[in-house]
């Protein structure tokens, strides 16, 4: 359980402390929330909740292109609410998205994050190590307002046969 408590902390302390840099001050950071599904050999149809930073590096190609690259910091919680396992995560992730016409943006990603298995359970059953492993994300962002854009996501998350598996965001994000 402290492993837990140290988690929510750093992943607190991101979302908060780093719009107050100079990312912010140029406009580069979005915050966002959303609800998350994900299937995994361990957690099984896990549903839960997440929050994300989103530091964006504007454009990465001449103008005519119009690709925007950035950097996802993401905190999330998935659980298994029958079988009380759970899923913290904390997870990195670079995207690059096409903005295209009237605020829809097509995006993929690839990055890494830090995986901690939490049971009440009988944990014989469910044996895990918390770990390192991978994941692959492709999705859309319709941005609403100057401000304000909703998003949907597939998830694919690799390197531990445990973790293996599908899932799927969707939120809103925030400019700051």
């Amino acid at each position: 359980m402290k492993s837990i408590a140290v988690y929510l902390t750093i992943v607190l302390a991101i979302v908060f402390l780093v719009p107050s840099t100079g990312w912010a001050a140029a406009g580069f950071v979005e915050k966002g929330i959303y609800g998350a599904y994900q299937n995994t050999d361990q957690v099984g149809d896990g549903l839960g909740a997440g929050i994300k930073l989103t530091l964006d590096a504007k454009k990465v190609l001449p103008a005519k292109y119009d690709l925007i690259g950035g950097v996802d910091i993401r905190g999330n919680w998935t659980g298994n609410y029958r079988d009380d396992r759970q899923l913290f995560s904390l997870e990195c992730i670079y995207t690059i998205g096409l903005d295209m016409h009237k605020g829809l943006k097509p995006y993929i990603g690839v990055g890494a994050g830090g995986y901690i298995w939490h049971s009440d359970a009988d944990e014989k059953h469910y044996e895990a190590d918390d770990t390192l492993a991978g994941n692959v994300v492709f999705g859309i962002e319709k941005r609403v307002r100057e401000s304000t854009a909703f998003f949907a996501e597939g998830k694919y998350l690799y390197g531990d046969s445990a973790l293996e598996g599908f899932g799927a965001n969707i939120g809103v994000n925030w400019l700051w």
